[in-house]
């Protein structure tokens, strides 16, 4: 009997300890967001753990999980945002205002860390895309993949589709043990690759087709509302000489200026006047383009120098602005799209501004009548170029931002270019859970402060609640027996 006493306190106390035990774990993990990282990236947990989240960070981030079990939105410096994770598996996770930079994972661990019971989520994986320039426009792509696991037997290979160039095959992933890894292609004839593509799918290959025949693992695509415009920033619009696109345009214009105006500072150190005026007349007319009101022939030698395209760094400024927004407006709830767009119109607004500034402090010195007075206003028109060009790091934090007085000509194609990237996403794959009892399947309600993570109680608890119940009454119907039975004895 007393052996049997002790057994069914141990199961009482066990099971009224548990909550104790899930309240430790509750205590959690901790992760820091800076800019632009999560520090620390992975980390591991039980279930029933609260990792927390704090914006430590001076631009605005989110903590999104792939399948959208949890979403922070914006958090602003100083905020934080917690989840409860209530069943185990990998729960990836990024930042959707920097998808490309800014990934996570939290791995949730069963009962002392052992293998995931039925239930868990099996994920298939994520990846982003992003366009880059190497030797040429936009001609290579770089892709980050994390979690893709293809069956035995078969490589994950990455391909471009849609459009006018696809299918295109890349290449294969060389996949870590966790199946994360990064890929480059870097097209050999310089093409444009958003010009010819505007999807990506990551597929398990045993063969070397030139079309995809294995199961899609991962795929992605850019917003099909705003490609058009994005295109027209990037790959060509009808209405530019040579149908150059806009952001390109931008660029290279305002490029063009900023070298005739460090030529125009070192004729002024050579005392060479009229070399100075003719590079100054190359800067404004490059500014302006033919159809601005200041083209002509400036410096009176009876020609209309302009070593520029003609369209004007201005005009392309102007449309540039338009076609972001054209985007942003197609494809109101891309987050990838209004973002990038957003810093592509800052960024462009700057330029203009010192593209203006330059071309109004050099309309006036055509009339100067030596160096002297030409050397000082020179330098300050080859330096505000150079920040038409690339911006100026206002803060001294080591590097330009696309933010009012930073970003500019540069600033703007890379973020075009940003608009342009492809977030690849897998549905996830659930493994069969187990039946449960539907008198143990009570969910309780939400936590006002830790959101829907409480929400989501597991089975276990609900269980163990009960044994603790019925141990807790096995014992009193034993206690009493034992005590009626010591009466009859005596």
């Amino acid at each position: 009997m007393r052996g049997v006493l002790m057994l069914l306190v141990v199961l009482a106390l066990a099971a009224s300890g548990w909550s104790g035990r899930a309240a430790a774990r509750q205590q959690g993990a901790a992760v820091r967001i800076v800019d632009f990282a999560f520090q620390p990236e992975s980390l591991t947990v039980e279930v029933g753990a609260t990792v927390t989240w704090s914006q430590a960070g001076q631009a605005p981030h989110t903590v999104t999980s792939e399948t959208r079990l949890f979403d922070s939105g914006r958090l602003a410096a100083g905020q934080t945002f917690a989840f409860t994770f209530t069943t185990p598996g990998t729960f990836a996770y990024r930042c959707e205002v920097h998808p490309a930079r800014m990934v996570g994972t939290v791995v949730v661990q069963g009962s002392a860390g052992g293998p995931l019971p039925p239930g868990s989520e099996l994920r298939g994986g994520q990846g982003e895309a992003v366009f880059g320039d190497a030797q040429a426009r936009s001609n290579q792509v770089h892709l980050v993949i994390q979690g893709v696991q293809p069956p035995a037997g078969a490589a994950a290979t990455v391909w471009l589709a849609a459009g006018p160039g696809g299918p295109q095959r890349l290449g294969t992933l060389a996949l870590d043990t966790r199946g994360n890894a990064t890929f480059t292609y870097t097209d050999g004839q310089h093409r444009n690759l958003i010009a010819l593509f505007d999807r990506m799918t990551v597929t398990a290959e045993t063969g070397t087709g030139a079309q995809p025949a294995g199961t899609e693992l991962l795929r992605g695509e850019v917003n099909a509302a705003a490609t058009v415009h994005i295109r027209h920033l990037l790959a060509g619009i009808e209405v530019t000489p040579k149908s150059t696109p806009l952001a390109t345009g931008l660029l290279e214009q305002t490029a063009l200026a900023a070298e005739h105006a460090r030529l125009a500072r070192a004729a002024v150190q050579n005392n060479d006047l009229a070399a100075a005026r003719l590079h100054l007349e190359h800067v404004v007319n490059i500014v302006e383009g033919e159809r601005g009101p200041n083209f002509g022939d400036l410096n009176h030698d009876e020609r209309r120098d302009n070593p520029g395209d003609g369209f004007g760094v201005l005009t392309y400024a102007e449309l540039a602005i338009q076609h972001a927004q054209l985007a942003m407006d197609a494809a109101p709830r891309d987050e990838t799209v209004k973002l990038h767009g957003g810093h592509v119109i800052t960024s462009v607004r700057n330029a203009v501004g010192w593209a203006r500034e330059a071309r109004d402090q050099a309309l006036p010195l055509f009339r100067a009548g030596n160096g002297a007075a030409l050397r000082q206003p020179v330098d300050g028109i080859a330096a505000l170029l150079s920040q038409a060009l690339e911006g100026r790091d206002v803060n001294r934090d080591g590097r330009i931002d696309p933010v009012p007085g930073e970003g500019a000509a540069h600033t703007a194609y890379n973020h075009a270019q940003l608009m342009a990237s492809i977030t690849l996403t897998a549905a996830a794959v659930v493994a069969p859970a187990p039946a449960v009892t539907p008198a143990l399947a009570l969910t309780p309600g939400p936590s006002p402060v830790i959101g829907r993570g409480v929400a989501e109680a597991s089975g276990t608890r609900l269980v163990l609640i009960a044994l603790a119940g019925t141990a807790a009454f096995l014992l009193v119907l034993v206690l009493a027996a034992w005590r009626l039975g010591g009466r009859r004895a005596r």
